[in-house]
């Protein structure tokens, strides 16, 4: 069992979300949404342990963020340089894809799974699903503005095989390879027809940062650091009564 101080405990930006939901109750400022997150967070620092998640799109999204920031480089028409250093605030951590340059804009990129997915992404779902973690980009870099851009990139070939593989069972080894390539390859493809043109495999949002969102990201983060705090506090008194 590991000795921690959560009371200067850092969340990465990318779970900040996690941290906002409301409570339904009027005496618990935490939401269960929030403390059930909370709790996968104290198992991993105290004990050691954690859970891996692991999907088929979020190894495509790692494998392909060089393709895709090559996609998004034809588009914008400047270099960009991909960002690998973990920043860092007294209250949180992440790695946003791309720093401020002159344009003062920090930008992240998400690649995405198929053509259905891609479409599926507007302004309201950007924004649903990322603002906090764009909000808290902006704070660690000091800038107002932050720009999310989804990208659409073929999927490596390593993944539509085990695509292909499990549809095989059903649709036979050719038809299930046609099948994965034509739904997963957008350019480069012999047939002309299924290339579609760079402008259209790329969707950019805009983010504006606010102060007073950062105020309640503050607010819940020391809330969520008490309620760190209060476990470990309880683990050790009943380590100590069972002595």
């Amino acid at each position: 069992m590991n000795n921690i101080d959560f009371s200067k405990y850092k969340f990465h930006c990318s779970s900040l979300a996690l941290l906002m939901p409301k409570s339904r109750s009027a005496s618990d400022p935490l939401s269960q949404t929030t403390k059930s997150f909370l709790n996968e967070i104290f198992i991993k620092e105290v004990f050691s342990r954690e859970k891996i998640v692991s999907t088929p799109a979020m190894e495509k999204g790692t494998t392909v963020e060089s393709d895709s920031i090559s996609l998004v480089e034809k588009i914008i028409g400047k270099t960009l340089f991909k960002n690998n250093k973990q920043l860092e605030n007294d209250y949180i951590i992440g790695t946003p894809d791309l720093i401020p340059t002159e344009d003062k804009i920090v930008k992240d990129i998400k690649s995405s799974w198929d053509l259905w997915t891609f479409f599926a992404v507007d302004e309201k779902k950007a924004k649903s699903d990322y603002y906090h973690q764009m909000l808290g980009y902006m704070w660690l870099t000091e800038v107002d503005n932050a720009e999310l851009l989804y990208a659409l990139v073929n999927t490596p070939e390593q993944i539509m095989y085990r695509e292909w593989s499990k549809l095989s069972w059903n649709m036979g080894d050719e038809a299930a390879e046609a099948y994965v390539r034509k739904n997963h390859t957008f350019s480069g493809n012999e047939d002309e027809s299924l290339n579609i043109p760079d402008e259209f495999r790329v969707k950019r949002f805009a983010f504006v940062k606010s102060m007073a969102d950062i105020s309640e990201a503050i607010n819940k983060i020391e809330l969520s650091r008490a309620y760190l705090q209060t476990l470990y506090i309880n683990l050790v008194k009943e380590k100590c009564q069972n002595i």
